[in-house]
């Protein structure tokens, strides 16, 4: 109501200044035909001469009055061109607004009916399901509304989907016929492939603050999820068996009771990644207890490939990591303490200040001296054999100095 009054309020302002503009010009210019003569003192003037005097002021009123006009006309020009400008842009702005409503209903009809295709079960609908994966991503990518409600369907359908994956390997592990023999241990099936590819490389950008991935307790056997974007995603319980996480960012990441055997791991960043339980799970008088409990909880990394990855400060007590490729891997800082490492690949891992207290690393291959001497708390760690008798050799040669070659370093 108030911008219509003041809108009409404009609209009459102006028509006020367009007929006083007309007026004072229709006055100036019969002033410049009747008062010349009234203005003029001709006495003494002939006819002529007075005459020419009389057109003289005329045209000199004229030229006066033509400026005024001229300048009046500039200024209610100004004012028109600002009130249509004015106008242009409320109705630009309406047509947005109308536009933005438009765009936003068609974004809302495109999310239903995507997610209503992801929904759709069958053999034969598993091409809808992996269309329906990508069109929620273009969603994602053209709303920042809708990007991290696309995201949490999607984990939401990883979560729920992927558990029937174990149904069907049990019926394999009993025996028991499978229609689609050979299929499911071999790769990761289309759909979750197309689920796990989009929530992986989404745009971190768009993520909102403090929200983290829910992947908890997915079985992605076989994944590819190169250079995925994992970073402080809630993955405890997951199976990540032989996926190939090379290049993947899984700093933060909660990794408890995960299951990485023989995965991909190459280049991976690992920071500050959680593989066990911090908080105490059972009393340390039921030690038993305890040990059995806690075996749950530990990292299951044996056979993985770790290959340059960045395992700075990790927690990987306990961890099994048998006959994993380490090679170039960082573990500075890194709690292997009772860690298994038998046969796990070192070569040039930097094990800087790396707390090994009670590690095997019994026929773990390219381990040298230097590096356990970079390593700390490598007294009570078991140790290859030609490094045992390297340690032997250390002892002898000073039986008063302390046996751990780590201290001597110090």
């Amino acid at each position: 109501m108030v911008s219509r009054l003041w809108q009409w309020a404009r609209i009459r302002s102006t028509f006020w200044l367009l007929l006083g503009t007309f007026a004072l010009g229709l006055l100036l210019l019969v002033g410049a035909v009747i008062l010349p003569p009234h203005l003029l003192d001709t006495s003494g003037l002939t006819t002529e001469a007075r005459l020419k005097a009389e057109n003289d002021l005329r045209s000199t009123l004229v030229t006066l009055l033509g400026g005024i006009v001229v300048s009046l006309g500039a200024v209610v020009g100004i004012l028109n061109f600002r009130e249509t400008s004015r106008q242009n842009r409320a109705e630009a702005d309406r047509n947005r607004a109308v536009l933005e409503l438009e765009r936003r209903g068609q974004m809302a009809e495109r999310f239903t009916k995507a997610i209503e295709q992801l929904g759709q079960v069958g053999v034969d609908n598993l091409d809808v399901r992996i269309g329906a994966a990508y069109a929620l991503e273009q969603i994602a990518l053209d709303s920042d509304e809708l990007h991290w409600p696309v995201i949490e369907v999607l984990t939401a359908y990883l979560r729920e989907h992927t558990r029937k994956q174990k149904r069907r390997e049990l019926e394999l592990e009993h025996g028991e016929p499978d229609t689609q023999a050979g299929q499911w241990h071999q790769s990761l099936e289309p759909d979750f492939q197309a689920v796990a590819t989009v929530v992986g490389r989404r745009r971190l950008e768009k993520d909102p603050p403090g929200r983290s991935l829910n992947l908890l307790g997915v079985r992605l056997q076989w994944a590819d999820l190169r250079s995925a974007q994992l970073a402080g995603a809630d993955l405890r319980g997951s199976h990540l068996e032989e996926a190939n996480l090379s290049g993947a960012q899984l700093g933060g990441a909660n990794l408890i009771g995960a299951q990485l055997k023989l995965a991909n791991l190459t280049a991976a960043d690992l920071r500050g990644a959680q593989f066990r339980e911090v908080a105490q799970l059972l009393r340390a008088d039921h030690r038993k207890e305890y040990d059995e409990l806690a075996v749950r909880y530990v990292a299951q990394l044996n056979g993985a490939i770790l290959i340059n990855a960045n395992l700075d400060g990790a927690d990987l007590h306990r961890g099994n990591l048998e006959g994993a490729d380490l090679t170039g891997a960082q573990l500075e800082r890194a709690d292997l303490s009772s860690a298994h490492l038998q046969r796990a690949i070192v070569y040039v891992a930097n094990l800087e200040d790396a707390d090994l207290d009670m590690a095997d690393l019994t026929d773990t291959i390219g381990l040298s001296w230097d590096q356990l001497k970079s390593a700390r708390a490598t007294e009570g760690a078991k140790l290859p054999g030609y490094l045992e008798a390297e340690r032997a050799t250390q002892r002898a040669a000073d039986p008063s100095s302390t046996v751990d070659p780590s201290t001597n370093a110090r």
